[in-house]
């Protein structure tokens, strides 16, 4: 028996014993291939825990003790968190259900199982094929994915109305373990917004672990707007994986809002491709009582001329805590390279913890790269400067808890989510009484 077949957690045994038996039979030929290729990863090398460097700080033994039922044939409750009925996309345990949209030239969005000849051709050339980066995690994903959403925008096309993809668990009792996975690729020149809205879980009985994967590639001068909120429960866990290619003159911003839910961690695997290749990438994360939110990045400069620029901040409260692991990878090659990562982080209490780590690995030697951190507190001159103008000691912390991540919402306040979006941050930073009484 291997040592890692000794020291496997109870939720290893579970997942082991399901991989090994796949339905493999049932599949296409090559979509079998990658899933046996998969599974047979997972199974020799286990799931990651803390002795890796980049689960160090990841409280994870809930988690590993634990097992769970795949929900992929579980009846689907109608769901009451739903912001919005008119979403084009609902993912309820990990398989996708599409609404019917007024046709926009040049937008295509299928799934798997109702995908063509063509569209499954297509699938096959980029599904696992984009990752740089692949974990235990990713591959668990690609050997038990239900089913697989694509989005695809054609050469020139300008989609105009956001693409709103929403999650949810929904089960009666026990613990339950998904895995969405998302394909999005931008034909050359087109443009569009896909917002994922990640909801809490229908019921309070049992842990809920969404095990996602998203990967998309943008082509050449291209631009593609991604959202993502995190708005779960204290029952919910998050693992979420962002993998993205970038061609010449592509260009991603990308926005996450990690606002509730007991654990919750994102890694961003960007890869600049060709020379005029942007990427933006900007988070923010609250986090109270036991609560977890990690942010890992990588951003890979591969040829000259690319632009990066990475900006988080969080509040944390508590005993809650947070990782922010951002590196910068610059090739030999990638001469002219602009790269800047920023984190910023305010502690609400004694007890939050917050662990952040920017890391730069630089080849080439005529680059502009830069990075920084901080952890602070709320400034008492700022506290002293509310008080003397009449404003009480818990409403003056919340109005300038809520300025210091104010700015990154700008970004969402054209989408129809952002209403929702807003009046989560404000609850759970306690300052919606103060603005509608400041207002």
């Amino acid at each position: 028996m291997s040592e890692v077949a000794k020291e496997r957690s109870e939720l290893e045994q579970s997942l082991v014993a399901k991989l090994s038996h796949l339905p493999l039979s049932q599949e296409t030929a090559w979509l079998s291939k990658l899933r046996a290729e998969a599974a047979k990863h997972v199974i020799e090398h286990g799931l990651p825990a803390s002795k890796n460097e980049a689960w160090r700080f990841v409280p994870m033994n809930d988690l590993l003790a634990s097992s769970f039922d795949s929900l992929s044939d579980a009846p689907v409750q109608p769901s009451a968190h739903r912001n919005s009925s008119q979403a084009p996309v609902l993912c309820q345990n990990g398989s996708y259900s599409l609404k019917k949209q007024k046709h926009l030239s040049g937008l295509s969005i299928t799934t798997l199982h109702a995908a063509n000849t063509k569209d499954k051709e297509a699938m096959a050339f980029f599904l696992a094929r984009i990752a740089k980066q692949r974990d235990a995690w990713f591959e668990l994903n690609t050997a038990l994915f239900s089913d697989l959403l694509w989005i695809n925008v054609e050469k020139g096309a300008q989609i105009k109305t956001p693409i709103d993809v929403e999650y949810i668990i929904s089960r009666s009792s026990g613990n339950a373990l998904v895995h969405p996975r998302v394909l999005i690729t931008l034909g050359e020149s087109s443009e569009c917004t896909v917002v994922e809205h990640f909801l809490p879980a229908q019921d309070s009985a049992g842990l809920h672990l969404s095990n996602s994967v998203v990967e998309t590639v943008i082509g050449a001068n291209a631009n593609l707007h991604h959202f993502r909120i995190f708005s779960g429960s204290e029952q919910d866990y998050h693992l979420y994986q962002y993998h993205a290619r970038i061609e010449s003159d592509g260009h991603l911003d990308s926005h996450s809002y990690s606002m509730q839910g007991a654990f919750r961690r994102e890694d961003l695997s960007i890869t600049l491709n060709a020379q005029g290749s942007e990427c933006s990438l900007e988070g923010c994360y609250i986090t109270d009582n036991d609560e977890f939110s990690g942010h890992y990045t990588t951003v890979e400069h591969t040829c000259p001329r690319a632009l990066s620029a990475q900006r988080y901040r969080g509040v944390l409260a508590a005993q809650s805590q947070a990782v922010f692991d951002g590196g910068i990878k610059v090739a030999r090659d990638a001469q002219k390279s602009s790269a800047t990562q920023e984190n910023h982080n305010l502690l609400l209490s004694d007890s939050a913890v917050i662990h952040t780590k920017p890391q730069l690995q630089i080849d080439a030697d005529d680059v502009k790269c830069s990075h920084g951190a901080t952890v602070g507190q709320l400034d008492p001159v700022q506290m002293f400067y509310l008080r003397t103008r009449g404003i009480d000691e818990q409403h003056a912390k919340a109005l300038l808890t809520y300025g210091f991540v104010r700015e990154l919402l700008q970004a969402a306040q054209n989408l129809p989510v952002f209403k929702a979006l807003q009046t989560t941050l404000l609850s759970r930073l306690g300052a919606e009484q103060v603005l509608e009484e400041l207002c």
